[in-house]
């Protein structure tokens, strides 16, 4: 039932995602490959001018997943939930706020070690003080050989595991984690398709 009431309006935010524009001093930009535009442009102003076209953009596209927030509420509400949370609860193997607690978990933990391989980086590459640093600098270290080597495939697959196991899950069942080699080469960063809150 909620799956089937939401499917149109995931229908148009999936349509925006693959069809907006974003314009930067008249070029067109699909929003699909803004980020590896951002990651690619080596002038600073110019990365600005794209981050801009991208906001604008995605402030369009956090209207509509606003809206579908709104509507699953009203969908929970109409079948005897007293709010979106407590049908999470009822029907994810695991509770909502235990999810919340690993990413948090994951983000204390590692939150030293990346703010020195950034600074570190930001240095090297962009050479301006971790202090001026925006977000569209940050895309622009996705090009950087040295900054990749950092991310060692084999950390992955273990922090991975570690994670669905004190979420009670077996990081084996289903194929659930399953590591494949490939080229070392991460290659440009994709928009994703999410909504970004207003804190961030």
């Amino acid at each position: 039932q909620v799956r089937s009431a939401l499917l149109p309006m995931q229908r148009e935010i999936r349509t925006r995602q693959q069809t907006a524009i974003c314009l930067v001093d008249e070029e067109p930009i699909p929003l699909r490959a803004s980020f590896a535009a951002m990651a690619a442009e080596t002038r600073r102003d110019r990365r600005a001018a794209i981050e801009a076209a991208v906001g604008l953009q995605l402030r369009e596209i956090n209207a509509l997943f606003e809206a579908q927030f709104k509507a699953s509420g009203t969908l929970a509400e109409h079948l005897g939930y007293a709010s979106l949370e407590a049908l999470w609860t009822d029907t994810l193997p695991v509770a909502p706020a235990s999810l919340a607690d690993v990413a948090t978990q994951i983000l204390s933990s590692t939150a030293e070690v990346y703010r020195d391989l950034l600074t570190w980086a930001v240095r090297q590459r962009l050479r301006i003080p971790p202090g001026q640093l925006r977000r569209h600098d940050i895309l622009a270290l996705f090009t950087f050989p040295e900054y990749q080597t950092y991310y060692q495939p084999g950390t992955v697959v273990v922090g991975l595991q570690t994670c669905l196991r004190e979420m009670g899950l077996a990081p084996t069942v289903d194929g659930r984690v399953e590591w494949r080699e490939r080229a070392p080469h991460f290659g440009p960063p994709q928009a994703l398709a999410v909504h970004i809150p207003d804190e961030i």
